[in-house]
């Protein structure tokens, strides 16, 4: 990418920034997010949201270990229950938004009233864009646990596949796209801020 891509200019701030923001404000109750430790740039900038920010002595080697740092920085901090359930996320999804958060909340609440408190009948909720499952999964509390005992090679996806699950049904259209390229982020940002990025490149920026 050349620089940082959480901290590349989004809709007046970063990405980092707008993905923090949307979900301190939406219904979750705790935000955690794992940081390498020579990122002190990233770092700086996450801690102006009210979020746990966890920075290991360790950098982590994989996603499975950044979420297991994650974990257990919100066992520490907020010491869920059974009940209590848990979103993973990446962080280069600025495209997240109320719209496909509180849903899969909904869902996974109707899903407890349904059985009477009983987290171990669901699991998991999955969100799906036109069939496809996709960002942000949630995880009941208990089946978190069963991240630490994934074998080599195996990753959050082969845990997806493994447990019962419910899925919320969304358009094709409402997908998270990452950013993993520059074409990738230039494309994104076209889309969400156009104004932005007309400026950006030079070009007459919107009124």
């Amino acid at each position: 990418m050349g620089e940082p891509k959480l901290l590349l200019p989004w809709a007046g701030h970063t990405v980092i920034d707008q993905v923090l923001r949307i979900w301190t404000e939406s219904s979750v109750d705790h935000v955690v997010i794992v940081v390498r430790r020579g990122d002190a740039n990233l770092r700086r900038v996450c801690e102006k949201w009210p979020v746990s920010v966890v920075a290991p002595l360790q950098d982590p080697r994989d996603m499975k270990e950044s979420l297991l740092v994650g974990l257990e920085a919100l066992d520490e901090t907020v010491g869920p229950s059974g009940h209590h359930a848990c979103f993973f996320s990446p962080a280069d999804v600025p495209g997240i938004s109320h719209r496909l958060i509180e849903p899969l909340l909904e869902c996974y609440r109707r899903l407890l009233d349904v059985t009477g408190g009983n987290a171990a009948a669901s699991p998991l909720v999955v969100p799906r864009f036109g069939g496809r499952p996709g960002h942000p999964s949630l995880f009941a509390w208990e089946a978190t646990k069963q991240i630490a005992a994934l074998g080599r090679g195996e990753g959050l996806n082969c845990l997806v596949e493994r447990l019962p699950k419910h899925y919320v049904d969304f358009a094709v259209g409402e997908r998270l796209p990452d950013i993993d390229t520059p074409a990738e982020y230039r494309k994104l940002r076209r889309g969400t801020c156009p104004a932005e990025e007309k400026n950006s490149t030079g070009k007459r920026a919107i009124d």
